[in-house]
């Protein structure tokens, strides 16, 4: 009997684990507005998405991520490079996986609260989310735009 009880257990947990994996992650009008609250006090500042290529949930969160942060009185500005789609976001060439906020090396000290608090109000969500500092010439060209870039879901 108690076999059969620990085998119904491990039964649970691999459903439970799956389901994680299989969930598209999103980013419903509620959480849209914490998330929106919680970035208000960053008005003004600019972003532009990237959206990784061959993940089925990518573009939905990036439109619904879009809306939260233009209720926070974000500015999107247009992606450098090839964008596709509406709103519009960039293709990265190596995507990374989950969420991940990058900005310029060179105002990453100005920039880390703005960056970090937009990957903690994703975390809120349930949406795994990280900051990166880049010196890299993309993001040099406008040091003042963060990047979003949304990879696939981590696993």
């Amino acid at each position: 009997m108690r076999e059969l009880s620990e085998a119904r257990e491990r039964a649970r947990e691999a459903e439970l684990e799956l389901a994680k994996l299989t969930t598209p992650r999103t980013l419903m009008p509620d959480g849209q507005r914490r998330v929106a609250s919680a970035l208000q006090r960053f008005a003004g500042q600019e972003f532009e998405g990237q959206v990784a290529p061959g993940s089925e949930d990518a573009r939905p969160l990036w439109e619904e991520l879009d809306k939260a942060l233009r209720a926070a009185n974000w500015v999107r500005v247009a992606p450098s490079g090839l964008a596709v789609g509406d709103p519009p976001a960039g293709i990265p060439l190596s995507p990374n996986s989950g969420v991940t906020v990058f900005v310029a090396a060179s105002r990453a000290n100005e920039l880390a609260p703005t960056a970090h608090a937009l990957a903690g109000a994703l975390a809120s969500e349930g949406i795994i989310a990280g900051v990166t500092a880049s010196a890299g010439p993309r993001l040099e060209q406008r040091p003042n735009v963060i990047v979003i870039e949304i990879g696939r879901k981590p696993s």
